[in-house]
């Protein structure tokens, strides 16, 4: 009796779950693209189609331009600091067309952080412009949070480019076009073109030239 009722419970169970699914599915279709069109009025410009998934941790949004087809997963962080400990920044983050940022990632800036066109970023991905303090004896005394922000430099990711993931990107860094960062990279110097580089620090393994992709 118990080995039947068991069985038939969970046919039931399998056959709603396929009807409940779809449902669930197209509500949540309706409710991302409703979130997408309102969070959209918060940047300072969003080309066509974009799906920002909620939620999203938003600052500064009027210092970023952000492309078409645009698509974030959850709980993207997307920051843009044009203060801090009452010094002031001029932040900017330019995000290129057709744009794949995957769940937990986080993008901070208080200079120039670029990404270009048909770039794939994979889940809890870092990248940041700027640093909390430097590395001097004096600066280690004080609380990471109460040092002041420094800058290496902007952040330059080129077209093509294929991000794994937990990958950090630090300040001063660009990445060459076509190129793949292995997963759980800490990128700290540039990456050339078609390139593959791993590693914590990352380092190119493979390096392709222009002439082996026209084969």
């Amino acid at each position: 009796m118990k080995k039947s009722l068991f069985k038939f419970s969970f046919l039931v169970g399998r056959g709603l779950s396929f009807f409940l699914y779809k449902i669930i599915k197209k509500i949540e279709y309706v409710l991302n693209n409703f979130y997408s069109g309102w969070i959209s009025r918060q940047f300072n410009k969003v080309g066509s189609d974009p799906t920002i998934s909620y939620p999203i941790d938003l600052i500064g949004g009027n210092y970023i331009y952000i492309g078409d087809h645009f698509t974030s997963g959850k709980r993207l962080r997307l920051n843009a600091y044009d203060r801090f400990k009452d010094v002031f920044y001029k932040p900017l983050i330019i995000l290129g067309n057709n744009i794949n940022i995957n769940d937990d990632c986080h993008i901070a800036c208080i200079e120039k952080i670029e990404i270009g066109n048909n770039v794939l970023i994979a889940g809890k991905v870092f990248i940041s412009d700027h640093l909390h303090g430097d590395t001097f004896y004096d600066t280690l005394k004080i609380a990471p949070s109460d040092r002041n922000l420094i800058t290496k430099g902007g952040v330059f990711i080129e077209d093509d480019v294929w991000i794994g993931e937990n990958v950090s990107i630090l300040p001063g860094v660009r990445i060459g076009k076509g190129s793949v960062i292995g997963a759980n990279s800490v990128v700290t110097k540039n990456i050339p073109k078609y390139s593959i580089a791993v590693g914590s620090p990352a380092r190119c393994i493979k390096e392709y030239s222009e002439k082996d992709l026209s084969i």
